[in-house]
């Protein structure tokens, strides 16, 4: 006799980048736990512009899929995960609703069922599991980095997929047309939200791909400049270095002049404070420049991501 489902309808979204070896699989265990759990829910495969079969796979897949719905959302060109997971989000109809950034299941299914009722039982809107060990030395940096600048006191961390309240989404859009980095927006949305640590399976592998190594530059940039106080302190530091090195540099043209009596060299010291000078200068115009095309991208940008097609397989 099959148990009571859960009644809540649930949305799970994938991002796809070339994981055509590692998909089929992931969908295996997650349409596990979903069908076992739920009376409804949807998948929702978002293939951000995968170089292999990855569509392919899990269309493969289309015979064990029953009577869920999967949509496959293929990405115009490479967007990177954020973009494409909103779009994700956007097409979702669930109560809930998973993120998986990753289709390397590196922890037991059955915590998809663990976040889920952490969630339902205690009233966190938003849940996430992070891995207790974090072997990219570049993603340790970046969040010691992050959470020592960071305003609001977030306190963030690699994580490996979240379960979304409806009403999280929506108040999360009510605050941002666009969404340039979830785990920052989510962070701060004011609702309740909670990490379950798990110590990881397997060791994820380090894959190399150019367009997502500079693609994750380029967010931790504007991650930086959106969400913490870097940039102001730098400006102050360099303004009020700036006019430090004009005074000192003053003082010492006075001393040389009345105080050791040699002869004036103006054209030294002009040339160090104007260099000066222009340094900062330079450093607070890209700042401001970096600033509003963030600005421009966030608030005027009307197409938030670009879509090829959507696909639904259902038998």
């Amino acid at each position: 006799m099959i148990r009571d489902r859960e009644k809540n309808f649930v949305s799970a979204i994938v991002y796809v980048r070339n994981n055509q070896e590692q998909i089929k699989g992931f969908l295996a265990k997650l349409m596990g736990v979903l069908s076992e759990n739920f009376e409804k829910y949807e998948i929702i495969c978002v293939d951000d512009q995968s170089q292999d079969g990855s569509v392919r796979a899990i269309k493969d897949m289309s015979n064990d899929f029953d009577s869920t719905v999967v949509s496959i959302i293929s990405m115009g060109y490479y967007q990177g995960r954020e973009l494409s997971m909103n779009a994700g989000v956007d097409l979702s109809i669930g109560d809930f609703v998973f993120e998986f950034d990753s289709v390397i299941m590196d922890y037991d299914p059955s915590l998809i069922m663990q976040v889920y009722r952490h969630s339902l039982k205690e009233g966190f809107d938003i849940v996430s599991a992070a891995p207790k060990r974090v072997n990219r030395r570049s993603a340790r940096i970046f969040y010691s980095f992050f959470n020592k600048f960071a305003k609001y006191h977030m306190v963030l961390r690699p994580e490996t997929f979240r379960i979304l309240s409806r009403r999280s989404i929506n108040r999360v859009h009510s605050l941002m047309v666009s969404i340039p980095y979830r785990k920052a927006v989510y962070a701060r949305c004011g609702l309740r939200v909670d990490t379950i640590q798990y110590m990881p399976t397997i060791a994820r592998h380090k894959v190399r791909d150019r367009a997502v190594a500079s693609y994750k530059s380029g967010l931790a940039m504007d991650t930086i400049v959106l969400f913490t106080d870097i940039p102001g302190w730098f400006v102050n530091i360099m303004i009020f270095g700036s006019l430090f090195a004009i005074v000192f540099f003053a003082c010492y043209m006075l001393y040389v002049v009345y105080g050791a009596g040699q002869g004036i060299r103006l054209w030294m010291v002009a040339s160090l404070i104007v260099s000066i000078a222009l340094c900062g200068l330079f450093t607070c115009t890209a700042i401001i420049i970096k600033y509003l095309s963030l600005i421009e991208g966030l608030v005027f940008k009307r197409q938030k991501y670009v879509i090829e097609s959507i696909e639904k397989i259902a038998k």
